[in-house]
């Protein structure tokens, strides 16, 4: 079972990024999601309503990933020159063709759906990126696997189609390069969780499914399991791991609602074989992101700290 953080990375120098890899082991945590995060699109000129980085070439794109596959690879020499028990867990949280702004805020998506007609040449390019990044990075054992896209922006069929035919190409890499079988993260449409109503299993070894859990303000328990439910329901039909890449809750509201979100939720998931199953967990959103979601220093923090240790 994978316990840790997601990792912050947008706008962080490296040695910053391999000071909070050191202090997310010191808390005894066995991974970190880092999430390969690309420029925010509202700090990039002027805009339309819906970007599909027009601001980008391929090249650019390209340039950019293989500077994060680089920081990710200098981040395993951290792990195996001092030792550290923890494993890294490779998000593409910003794919090829996919940031979008909507009402004023970014989200870091892949477009698939038929109705856009660069969907297959993103498509494409998504997978080639993935497989030549993994050629790199198959032979670190400290490489738990890889999220192959944060928040997909499609219809579940064409998702499914798109994650399926990657995670197809990912194991018969493996199998070319004599490498380990590495697990493989996918996430629903958009992260949410109502969206496993639509999930289907994935007929490819080592595949756990992955959701984001947010709350902000007063917490009921009761609704909080129901939002769990479709989650639950699903893995439980599979027999599949659950992995919840994004567990947050944004401190605008007081730190009091805060500490009772994670006192809520993380038993809840703790107590769910399903996120117990190799494969499965839950990593905590975010290791000394922003203001907003770090929650060093709070009571917040006392809980996860406690929670790792369990």
């Amino acid at each position: 079972m994978f316990k840790g953080f997601q990792i912050a990375t947008k706008d962080v120098d490296l040695g910053s990024i391999k000071n909070f890899l050191r202090e997310t082991a010191a808390l005894g945590c066995n991974a970190i999601r880092y999430q390969i995060v690309a420029p925010d699109p509202r700090y990039m000129g002027p805009l339309v309503k819906q970007i599909n980085y027009n601001y980008w070439s391929f090249g650019e794109y390209e340039n950019w990933w293989w500077s994060q596959i680089k920081n990710i690879r200098d981040c395993c020499d951290v792990i195996l020159n001092e030792n550290l028990n923890i494993q890294i867990i490779v998000d593409c949280h910003s794919p090829y063709g996919g940031t979008t702004l909507e009402d004023g805020k970014t989200k870091h998506l892949i477009a698939l759906s038929a109705e856009n007609d660069r969907g297959d040449r993103y498509r494409r390019g998504w997978e080639s990126f993935w497989l030549e990044a993994i050629k790199t990075l198959h032979f670190y054992p400290c490489i738990a696997g890889y999220d192959l896209c944060n928040e997909p922006a499609a219809e579940t069929e064409d998702w499914l189609y798109a994650a399926t035919r990657l995670a197809k190409k990912i194991r018969q890499l493996e199998r070319n390069e004599n490498a380990e079988c590495k697990w493989i993260f996918v996430s629903t449409p958009s992260g949410r969780i109502e969206k496993f109503r639509e999930m289907k299993k994935i007929p490819v070894k080592k595949i756990s499914y992955q959701a984001h859990v947010y709350h902000s303000g007063p917490i009921n328990e009761r609704k909080m399991k129901r939002k769990l439910v479709p989650a639950f329901r699903f893995a439980r039909r599979e027999n599949v791991p659950l992995y919840f890449g994004e567990i947050g809750s944004d401190r605008k509201n007081g730190d009091k609602y805060v500490t009772d979100f994670f006192q809520t939720i993380l038993p809840i998931l703790h107590e769910n074989k399903n996120c117990n199953h190799r494969g499965g967990g839950y990593t905590i959103h975010a290791w000394k992101e922003s203001n907003r979601f770090d929650y060093e220093g709070t009571q917040a923090m006392e809980v996860i700290k406690a929670w790792v240790k369990a």
